[in-house]
């Protein structure tokens, strides 16, 4: 009796660990303001939310991932802006999910695309903060805490 409890506990346990990471796009919704400020929310609860940097004209929300090293953390990946005349680049970033306090925690570049060919940002994590790199400088810091 005992290790069938120890079994269905474990089981439950799981699945409440896989459901609090197995976020989509579709867990998401966009509201412009008045303004012209881009919110990204949760859908449940709604209160959760987080302002996007410099959205452009051709804003999508593109994918929801999981990165190996960031873990607690889903980022959910949006097409900032497209410029250039002659060659176009599209740039695109994250907002930062945490599922452990369930909450964002910030809003990073995530890669640029030049015709057919990605260009992603380098992010390293410590405990304290996600630190974003181009060309070996520091672009941007987010903090964990």
């Amino acid at each position: 009796m005992k290790a069938m409890k120890f079994i269905l506990l474990t089981f439950i346990l799981c699945l409440t660990s896989m459901n609090a990471l197995a976020l989509e796009l579709s867990d998401f919704k966009i509201t412009v303001q008045d303004n012209g400020d881009h919110i990204l929310s949760k859908k449940d609860p709604s209160e959760i939310f987080i302002r996007l940097q410099k959205p452009g004209a051709n804003f999508e929300l593109k994918r929801v991932f999981e990165k190996k090293g960031f873990s607690d953390l889903v980022f959910v990946e949006y097409l900032s802006a497209t410029i250039g005349t002659s060659v176009i680049v599209n740039l695109y970033r994250v907002a930062i999910f945490d599922t452990k306090t369930n909450s964002f925690i910030g809003d990073i570049p995530s890669k640029k695309q030049v015709k057919d060919r990605e260009l992603p940002y380098l992010w390293k994590k410590s405990k304290e903060k996600i630190v974003v790199l181009e060309n070996n400088k520091i672009i941007q810091e987010v903090s964990l805490k």
